[in-house]
């Protein structure tokens, strides 16, 4: 039988912010495999985004490990942690960062500064296309 690796680990991991004595997240042994779905519930400020921030590198623990696939990427013995880039994970947050006030398209375009009316406009259809939203640039 062959040894079921979970792709991501967390072991001990703590985070405490600066100010605050209680820690957002204390002790957590954690593992996460492959095709497995995971839902974090708890209430506002129980931890779940700093996890997930954890997970993905934008943070560091302060106690613990994290492993992805058995490798370390942070904390214990370590001394550099694995940049977001490097570790594959993605993450996207509940509350997107769009304008309510403006259309799809010029959210889209937003992010496409340096670029000429054509071309940005032709690059924004790409994006829209990609993601199923084409055809829907007017709506806010």
């Amino acid at each position: 039988m062959s040894e079921t690796v979970p792709l991501l680990s967390f072991r001990a991991v703590v985070r405490r912010y600066a100010g605050n004595p209680v820690a957002a997240v204390n002790g957590v042994d954690l593992d996460v495999f492959r095709g497995e779905i995971l839902a974090l519930i708890g209430e506002s400020g129980s931890g779940k985004t700093s996890l997930l921030r954890l997970a993905a590198g934008l943070e560091s623990p302060d106690d613990g490990e994290i492993h992805i696939e058995k490798k370390l990427v942070a904390g214990g013995a370590l001394s550099r942690e694995v940049p977001p880039e490097s570790r594959q994970l993605g993450l996207v947050f509940q509350d997107g960062a769009l304008f309510p006030h403006i259309t799809v398209e010029r959210n889209v375009a937003y992010g496409l500064t340096g670029r000429d009316k054509k071309n940005r406009a032709e690059r924004v259809a790409t994006c829209l296309e990609l993601v199923g939203l084409g055809g829907k640039e007017t709506r806010f």
